[in-house]
């Protein structure tokens, strides 16, 4: 009995990272988010900003650290570290692996 019951919680252990991943939640806002913040000044290439084409040719953990810690963040501090995430999954199109205590984020 108490080898079935280690062998359970084991499996559970193994299957634990899908069960954390973390799906966008809600696809419209994240969008509505990349188009009232991020299209105005990504809407062309030029030298001040990078065509929105040309970010979402980007990794994801890139796109993420810009928004984070890079030179995006300060233009959104009201975002949360995974709202962030989210946008950069759902610019990309390719999921972020789980960082920290942050789950993996992947596209619905």
């Amino acid at each position: 009995m108490k080898l079935a019951a280690a062998t359970l919680l084991s499996l559970g252990f193994l299957t634990a990272p899908a069960a954390l991943a973390d799906p966008i939640r809600d696809v419209a806002a994240v969008n509505a988010i990349v188009e009232q913040r991020c299209a105005m000044c990504h809407m062309e290439e030029d030298d001040a900003a990078p065509a929105l084409g040309t970010v979402k040719k980007l990794e994801p953990a890139a796109i993420a650290d810009m928004l984070i810690s890079g030179s995006m963040s300060a233009l959104t501090p009201d975002l949360t570290p995974q709202m962030k995430r989210e946008v950069a999954v759902f610019l990309s199109g390719k999921p972020l692996p789980a960082s920290g205590d942050l789950p993996e984020v992947t596209l619905k």
